[in-house]
């Protein structure tokens, strides 16, 4: 089934748009309901204080769930992002990407 071009579609992929709509409409598997989110695992707390301490390049005890961002050295906005991923990574946990920005405290990482 081949669509007119409505003008939606650069030209020369019309043909494409119009086989990934004419697709979606009548595709019962495709969907556009976001799924559950996923229990987050258990973090370790001792484990991240390490990772953290690491990224920013401190000593484990120089760092506590109300350490903030930009209050040691190491905490930048480029270790925030590090911080971010590599907990991620390595604790399995998913953090939502609006809520990124307005983690300012390691609690806020916990939590």
């Amino acid at each position: 089934m081949r669509r007119e071009n409505s003008g939606a579609c650069p030209s020369g992929i019309d043909s494409q748009c119009s086989v990934a709509l004419s697709h979606s409409s009548h595709s019962p598997h495709l969907s556009h309901t976001p799924k559950p989110a996923a229990p987050q695992p258990a973090m370790d707390r001792e484990a991240f204080f390490a990772l953290a301490a690491r990224v920013f390049g401190v000593a484990r005890c120089e760092i506590d769930e109300a350490t903030e961002y930009e209050s040691i050295p190491g905490w930048d906005s480029v270790n925030h992002l590090r911080l971010v991923m590599e907990t991620e990574r390595e604790f399995g946990v998913r953090y939502p990407l609006e809520r990124i920005p307005s983690m300012k405290t390691l609690r806020d990482f916990l939590a």
